[in-house]
């Protein structure tokens, strides 16, 4: 049987494409650059460039990952579910985490431009940014928590967070499987 690491496709920048490759070039060095400068932990600076630079970078970037992406979302207790996921997946697969807590559209773009070499893309999402980080992952799973009371100065009432959720998920691809809590009203 071959190992893990003869089987993953070679992920090499050349292969993403020249334009793809300078962006994600550009972008990892800001991080690099932010870092040094004691400036923060280039968690979301690099995703922030290369999502302005071109947002469909996202697609490519998450598509080069051979087992796909699984997304977890919620208002509470995203951290503590993508944990354990990880704690299960990691003994067999590389992963793509965004172990740092960015969890925003700039975060899950710095996780997977820093995802070389990765299996599959496990990403805690923001309830809001959910339905975008859909669209430009086509996830294999997604896993809704519950939906709570939260940061409503940010995001409004709660129900047009769910009803995004739920257009979002009618538009999965019929082979992804939707992981729901069912004790959740909405």
């Amino acid at each position: 049987s071959a190992s893990r690491a003869e089987r993953r496709p070679s992920t090499t920048l050349a292969r993403m494409g020249a334009r793809l490759a300078l962006e994600a070039s550009a972008a990892r060095l800001v991080g690099r650059l932010s870092r040094a400068a004691g400036r923060g932990g280039g968690t979301t600076l690099p995703g922030k460039l290369v999502w302005k630079l071109d947002p469909a970078a996202v697609d490519a970037l998450a598509a080069r990952l051979p087992q796909g992406v699984a997304l977890v979302s919620a208002t509470n207790g995203k951290t503590t579910t993508t944990a354990m996921a990880s704690s299960i997946l990691a003994p067999t697969r590389t992963l793509a985490w965004n172990n740092s807590g960015a969890n925003l559209a700039s975060g899950i773009a710095s996780t997977l431009l820093n995802a070389d070499g990765a299996d599959l893309g496990l990403l805690e999402v923001d309830e809001f940014v959910l339905p975008e980080v859909m669209r430009r992952t086509h996830p294999r799973v997604v896993c809704l928590g519950n939906l709570f009371r939260d940061q409503l100065d940010r995001y409004g009432e709660l129900e047009h967070i769910a009803e995004r959720w739920r257009t979002a998920v009618a538009g999965l691809d019929r082979e992804s499987t939707l992981v729901a809590n069912a004790d959740d009203p909405l």
